[in-house]
């Protein structure tokens, strides 16, 4: 089934966009629980045409959608026109697709595999600092003294990149990225991205 819909109590109304039908299984079934209203796409064009005809809070996509394997560029694409938040699945992106999608302004990514835990805290920082990300990021680098390269690794971080993805957008080894966090963690007196991101959108 290409497209499946299914209503809990009036919440905020999520899409997923996944073609490996179990993944997007656990993952309607997950967001179910949390009482999310929950429509699911397993193609390109689909999702594409429920972007354009309906509303929705978030939108959850696996990157590799299409011929080309590039779908969640276009979602990403077609939801920045709508200011419609974007969570997309980044199982091995490479450095151009990761890069584009920043651009395109996605909220937050997830390597896969990964668990229903970092989908519910991904989904939560989403709705929690969606309106004010940047201002966030701003507070955090002027409290804590973060030089420019630290801010950029900062908003890369809180975005869910890991820092083998975080060096290939800015250009740097992945040595320097750990050094840059390591010295984030200094300032910032945290021991972990987990702690940075909790001072970060508390």
């Amino acid at each position: 089934m290409d497209l499946a819909i299914v209503n809990k109590k009036p919440n905020r109304r999520l899409l997923v966009v996944e073609d490996e039908l179990g993944l997007q299984e656990l993952l309607k079934d997950f967001l179910l629980s949390k009482a999310y209203e929950v429509l699911v796409a397993a193609d390109l064009n689909t999702a594409l045409r429920l972007i354009q005809s309906q509303n929705f809070d978030l939108i959850i996509s696996d990157v590799f959608l299409g011929s080309e394997r590039r779908g969640g560029i276009q979602i990403l694409e077609a939801a920045r026109s709508l200011s419609t938040p974007v969570i997309l699945l980044s199982g091995n992106a490479d450095v151009d697709i990761l890069k584009q999608s920043v651009n395109l302004g996605c909220n937050y990514f997830i390597e896969k595999p990964f668990s229903m835990t970092e989908i519910s805290s991904a989904i939560e920082n989403v709705f929690n600092t969606d309106s004010d990300f940047q201002t966030k990021i701003q507070v955090f680098v002027e409290e804590f003294s973060l030089s420019p390269r630290e801010a950029e690794v900062l908003e890369l971080l809180a975005k869910g990149l890991n820092n083998r993805e975080i060096a290939g957008i800015v250009k740097s080894a992945e040595r320097t990225v750990k050094a840059h966090i390591s010295m984030i963690f200094r300032k910032s007196k945290t021991s972990s991205r987990t702690e940075v991101l909790s001072l970060l959108f508390t």
